[in-house]
């Protein structure tokens, strides 16, 4: 499998046939299935897509169902654009994907959906046997953030124990094993190819099938012990 960034492709994918016709040419030549995104445009609705293309097909996409407000929509637009006028000109008008569901047994997560466990947790629910994180964290520079975002994405490995591959324009790009221990990375600021031998996983850990059930029952020990103390006192 070969994983481009987030946006890798700054055109309508299959809209734009000139642009188009390269990225098909260069995955026919690939004896890989190659992960390419861009933005889609359909039924007058825009979205944030990654395609799976094999041999120059689209085997599959996936179309971002958790965005980032202010960023790639605006909350309430219909009450704050009057208001807000030219301060939100440059925000995004971009719909949610409608299915969560994997590409095949590939569990996409389009940027900042990896600090959400519940999409990671429904997709291998799902039948996603390894989880690919493809972002572009340009928007926080050199700040602390691109570093942040690959830890928190460790964890959605490691709930799951899958393997997560993560592909990121300035950021930090990585291979996560399913203990969350990074095994090979591509540092801020730097441009080249990483590679790595994954194995899938079909099994359902416990908190895949049952979410934060052991959690909610912790808190509740916990508030029950607090009740006791307290009438003790």
């Amino acid at each position: 499998l070969v994983v481009w960034p987030e946006s890798s492709c700054n055109f309508y994918l299959f809209r734009e046939w000139k642009p188009t016709s390269k990225v098909i040419e260069l995955s026919q030549e690939c004896p890989l299935p190659i992960v390419v995104g861009g933005a889609a445009y359909e039924d007058g609705k825009y979205f944030n897509r990654e395609w799976l293309l094999i041999s120059g097909n689209p085997y599959g996409y996936y179309d971002k169902v958790h965005l980032v407000p202010f960023g790639e929509y605006l909350p309430l637009s219909s009450l704050l654009q009057p208001f807000l006028g030219k301060m939100v000109q440059e925000v995004s008008d971009f719909s949610k994907g409608e299915r969560l569901s994997p590409i095949g047994d590939m569990g996409v997560l389009i940027c900042f959906e990896s600090i959400f466990p519940d999409i990671s947790r429904t997709l291998s629910k799902k039948g996603a046997t390894y989880l690919v994180n493809t972002s572009n964290d340009a928007w926080f520079k050199t700040w602390a953030t691109p570093e942040q975002d690959l830890q928190i994405s460790g964890f959605r490995a490691i709930e799951n124990r899958r393997w997560l591959i993560r592909s990121v324009n300035h950021g930090i790009s990585a291979f996560i094993d399913p203990l969350g221990r990074i095994t090979s990375s591509l540092g801020l600021l730097k441009e080249g190819v990483i590679l790595e031998d994954i194995k899938k996983n079909s099994y359902l850990t416990f908190y895949t099938r049952y979410g934060a059930a052991l959690a909610w029952i912790w808190g509740i020990v916990g508030m029950c012990l607090i009740v006791s103390v307290r009438r003790k006192k």
